[in-house]
């Protein structure tokens, strides 16, 4: 600074000097007021953004920017119901003040639905999936259970439905049902029914085990089995979904969401450019979800297009979904609690007719396993 410029500093009135000063310290404490706002903003909206992840709320939008400890709520509810129990939920999570409402109904945003009904060897399946590929896992299932003429199918699809990520643990349950006398299986995005009629009451303990073990982990489970002998239905038994399971999978599958691990052609190469999001995937898994994966387990599952012979599919896909594994490894995972399962292109999620398609069949996938 010249000495011209300290003569005109120096030549302040004193009253100035003391203004600066003080508006200096003002903003200061504005900055520090605002930055603390922020940061108690962000805690209460992650806690608010995990705690409906972890319920499968995700047609919900979390908005704090501003608003201190309130929080605003947007998003289209797949009823009055969903939306009151939603807003119920989040006023209970800690540090939020109050929550506002703007919140539409719009039942074209409601779950997948899936209803299996089973009487005397003969299945009829109904409701409304995402897409024809899901449809065809469903039917598939069955048909491999109870034979092809056993078999109705009154599904639809609906591309207003979310994806149902309960899908294959559905499906793995139809065998369990071959041993009831009748049973009617109803599963959506917040809940699974089960009402069934056995010959025995180690039939009745199989069945409900089988339910909370292949569905609990995902959703409530509610059943109400019938034994020889009973005069009236049994009291349907609620068995709540484990949170922290249903938690950790959400997260795994936002992680993925939009995102794939790309493999060289043909090959089971993983490409440089996937590294990261393979970094991201097990910080994931030792941070916030080893506990869960400790107690279950994780499968990595290798998916391949409809392109080319079927053995040669299901092979790249255990090579790929190997070399993941292989990967995890190279990174101290420890493998005695993952599995790597290929599939080949048995389980498409869209159709393998575009290209588009065929892409989004071409993935990798990491499912929590309940044990």
């Amino acid at each position: 600074m010249s000495n011209n410029e300290n003569t005109r500093w120096a030549g302040l009135p004193g009253g100035t000097w003391w203004f600066i000063t003080l508006s200096g310290l003002t903003l200061l404490c504005l900055l520090m007021v605002f930055s603390e706002q922020r940061s108690i903003e962000s805690d209460i909206e992650r806690r608010v953004t995990e705690y409906m992840d972890a319920e499968n709320i995700d047609w919900i939008s979390v908005e704090l920017a501003g608003r201190g400890r309130d929080v605003l709520l947007t998003g289209n509810a797949p009823s009055a119901e969903s939306r009151d129990l939603a807003m119920e939920m989040v006023e209970d999570v800690y540090g939020v003040r109050v929550v506002h409402d703007q919140i539409d109904i719009n039942p074209s945003s409601s779950s997948s639905e899936l209803s299996i009904k089973q009487r005397n060897g003969k299945i009829s399946l109904g409701g409304r999936l995402e897409s024809q590929a899901s449809i065809d896992t469903v039917v598939n299932a069955a048909n491999e259970t109870y034979g092809n003429d056993n078999v109705i199918n009154e599904l639809i699809v609906s591309g207003e439905v979310k994806t149902a990520n309960w899908l294959d643990a559905t499906t793995g349950f139809l065998p369990r049902l071959v041993s009831t006398k009748s049973a009617h299986l109803k599963v959506s995005d917040r809940e699974s029914q089960l009402i069934a009629e056995v010959e025995s009451h180690g039939e009745r303990l199989k069945l409900v085990n089988g339910a909370r073990k292949l569905l609990g982990s995902y959703l409530d489970v509610k059943v109400a089995v019938v034994e020889p002998g009973s005069t009236a239905e049994s009291q349907l038994i609620n068995f709540p979904g484990d949170p922290e399971f249903k938690a950790c999978q959400s997260k795994l599958d936002s992680q993925m969401k939009g995102k794939k691990i790309l493999f060289a052609s043909n090959t089971a190469e993983l490409q440089a450019g996937s590294h990261s999001l393979l970094n991201q995937i097990i910080i994931l898994l030792e941070e916030e979800c080893n506990e869960v994966v400790t107690d279950n387990g994780l499968t990595i599952a290798g998916h391949t297009d409809s392109v080319g012979d079927d053995r040669y599919n299901l092979a790249l896909s255990q090579k790929r979904a190997d070399a993941v594994k292989a990967y995890f490894a190279k990174a101290d995972v420890d493998l005695g609690l993952i599995s790597s399962v290929g599939y080949g292109e048995s389980q498409p999620v869209a159709s393998n007719d575009t290209d588009q398609g065929r892409t989004q069949n071409r993935r990798i996938e990491f499912k929590l396993e309940h044990k």
